[in-house]
């Protein structure tokens, strides 16, 4: 019997170890103020920026685009991406401003 709960004990813990690991990962990553703090950039001719890097994705490094209903994904050639979603935006026209801009000014290279 004892050998039995060792070998179980053993099993557990590989089975259960990783998906315990990711909880704490996940846990210590949401807990951490920079990761929940507010996001807040500008949209512009020259690119995206996001505050309060001096930093721009400018639209001549994006390299591919995957545009969702709810979220655009960019992409630069230095595998650099953005996530923006629909709901980072004021209103309706400003979301409709940067869809016009992603198709205007972007040329994806990979298909």
């Amino acid at each position: 019997i004892v050998r039995h709960a060792i070998t179980f004990l053993i099993l557990a813990f590989f089975l259960f170890g990783p998906l315990f690991k990711g909880f704490l990962a996940a846990r210590r990553l949401w807990a951490d103020p920079i990761t929940r703090r507010e996001l807040r950039g500008r949209v512009s001719s020259m690119g995206i920026q996001f505050h309060p890097s001096i930093e721009w994705m400018k639209w001549e490094s994006i390299i591919k685009v995957n545009q969702q209903p709810d979220f655009v994904v960019l992409l630069t050639g230095t595998w650099e991406f953005a996530i923006l979603a629909r709901s980072f935006f004021k209103n309706e026209g400003d979301w409709k401003a940067l869809l016009a801009m992603i198709a205007n000014k972007v040329v994806q290279v990979i298909e």
